[in-house]
């Protein structure tokens, strides 16, 4: 199952199984209309000392003391539960949650889901609506695929409601390979198309490349029959490389042709951005995929 990285640290890494037929995927959860937001960078936290022990935190995580990180939130959450400092103690559950992903645990990762549920409430209730986004897109790394699909939802929600097109080119994302490892490829067309726009919008080389890389596995997935409503074509049909032979599998032209042009411009962007070409192939379950869509040249795709 390809993973879906957290928002607070890296984005994603993108290896897929083929997905089994789909059950009907859910309605993105409705979610309350917004009144009023508590911007990230002015947090009421009633302790001066609040932030600086997150820093903290993470500095312990970072060190790879994923244990003493953990036990220092579960501190702090404590204790700002005690002064009733709610919005510190949902901050830090919302930390703890990221912590106990560390631990490669199930348990432990089941529980970190949980707070990251646990936050996501808090948050509203308080109006931290940008929190409540990140918290929702924490969620959606894991679990069955029909609570995935809601906390994406819920997370790309946010990210329009606020009008904040790095949520958005996060969160749609997520969304996207959420819905293609459902099997459903047109709604991960359509959630990959919007955090492409997201990207364009902010200049964002790096985003715009994974994006563009993702749309391209997207394509040549489909090309390939691999989803349950697109069945192979038959042996007489057109080759990847456009000359059959028993180690090939047939596939769609026209697939195939978008599959290549995202793939180019996915090389372009990753040029732009100053990353190397390998970037671009680590969302592919195929690595002979990624080698067979290299096209022979990616000038015209690449701004002089």
């Amino acid at each position: 199952m390809r993973i879906l990285v957290l928002a607070t640290s890296a984005l994603l890494a993108c290896e897929l199984p083929t997905p089994p037929a789909p059950k009907p995927l859910p309605q993105v959860a409705q979610t309350p209309p917004i009144q009023h937001d508590v911007p990230a960078s002015s947090l009421p936290f009633q302790t001066k000392a609040i932030p600086d022990s997150l820093e903290r935190a993470q500095e312990l995580r970072e060190a790879g003391m994923t244990q003493e990180a953990l036990d220092m939130l579960e501190r702090l959450a404590h204790d700002a539960a005690q002064r009733g400092d709610a919005l510190a103690e949902a901050t830090a559950i919302h930390k703890s949650g990221d912590v106990l992903q560390d631990f490669h645990d199930y348990p432990k990762a089941l529980d970190g889901l949980f707070r990251y549920e646990r936050a996501y409430e808090t948050y509203l209730q308080l109006g931290a609506y940008q929190q409540a986004g990140l918290a929702a897109n924490d969620r959606c790394i894991s679990g069955v695929m029909e609570e995935r699909l809601l906390w994406c939802g819920r997370a790309v929600h946010w990210g329009r409601t606020l009008e904040d097109d790095k949520r958005i080119r996060i969160s749609a994302n997520n969304l996207g390979i959420g819905y293609e490892n459902a099997g459903d490829w047109r709604a991960a067309e359509r959630s990959f198309e919007e955090a492409l726009g997201a990207a364009k919008t902010l200049h964002d080389d790096s985003g715009e490349r994974k994006v563009e890389a993702n749309l391209a596995n997207l394509y040549v997935l489909k090309a390939h029959g691999h989803f349950p409503k697109e069945p192979p074509l038959s042996s007489g049909d057109f080759d990847l490389d456009d000359a059959p032979d028993d180690d090939n599998p047939r596939h769609r032209p026209a697939d195939l042709a978008k599959a290549r042009t995202h793939y180019a411009l996915a090389l372009a962007a990753a040029k732009r951005a100053g990353e190397d070409d390998d970037d671009v192939c680590e969302v592919f379950n195929d690595d002979e995929d990624c080698a067979l869509l290299r096209p022979k040249s990616i000038s015209k795709f690449v701004n002089p």
